[in-house]
Formats: structure tokens, C-alpha cells, sequence
């Protein structure tokens, strides 16, 4: 039976776990229990609290540009990602990474939106330190 895995969060765990003690360690050993249970509640924050904000303000600013974009969608996305920056800036102003003090695969899901947002200068997620 073939099985196709298409979300790239997925993927990415896959990925990481398939190699495992190669490089850099990006999830926490599976026998950490508290650790795998801080991970999943820090990956859940970004596809709740991020990611279900940053994309239909993506796909509305950048993919259907003068395609009459939803201003009330905008407008709200905006917003709700305004805020949810705030939080993540006074997050990175106590710990170094969104899921403590490593760097881990947590980091590497924001980054795909955060780079959009940051290159098609959406002005309010560059004006924090973190």
C-alpha cells in the first residue's frame, strides 16, 4: 500500500527522525517525554497561533495581488498576526528559539512564512527586535 505524505511539517519530521544523531539534533529524543511534549505544544503554536494568520494574509498581499483582495480577511489577519508578534517578541526577548534555548525544527516551520512576510516588507513584522 503506497502512502503519500504531502504536509511538510510532516515531512520534515520524518526527515529528522530518519536521521537522527547526524548533525544537528532538531527534535528531542524520543525517550525525553517532557521534551517531545514541549515540542509538539511548541510546533502546535506555530500552525495555530502563526501559520492559521500568516498564510491567507500571504495569499491575499502576495499571490492575488489586484486580484480584488479581501480587505476584511486582511484587515483581520493582520491584526491577529500583529498580536500574536507581540507575543513571540517578548518570547525571543527571554529564550534564544521559539521552543527554549536550541534551535529546532519549531524554528524552521516559521520560517518559510516569516520570509515572505518580511520580504514584501508587510510593515508591522519588522518592527521588532526579535
Amino acid at each position: 500500500m503506497l502512502t503519500i505524505v504531502a504536509d511538510s511539517r510532516a515531512i520534515a519530521r520524518h526527515l529528522v527522525i530518519k536521521h537522527i544523531g547526524q548533525g544537528t539534533q532538531l527534535m528531542p529524543d524520543p525517550n525525553e517525554l517532557k521534551a517531545v511534549a514541549l515540542f509538539e505544544q511548541c510546533a502546535l503554536v506555530e500552525v495555530d497561533q502563526f501559520d492559521k494568520f500568516a498564510t491567507p494574509l500571504l495569499i491575499e498581499v502576495v499571490l492575488k495581488p489586484g486580484l480584488s483582495p479581501k480587505t476584511k480577511l486582511i484587515k483581520e489577519a493582520t491584526e491577529m498576526l500583529n498580536t500574536k508578534l507581540d507575543v513571540f517578541n517578548r518570547i525571543l526577548s527571554e529564550q534564544a528559539y521559539m521552543c527554549g534555548g536550541t534551535f529546532s525544527l519549531v524554528d524552521i516551520f516559521y520560517v518559510p512564512a516569516m520570509m515572505h512576510l518580511t520580504k514584501y516588507e508587510i510593515s508591522f513584522v519588522n518592527n521588532r527586535p526579535n
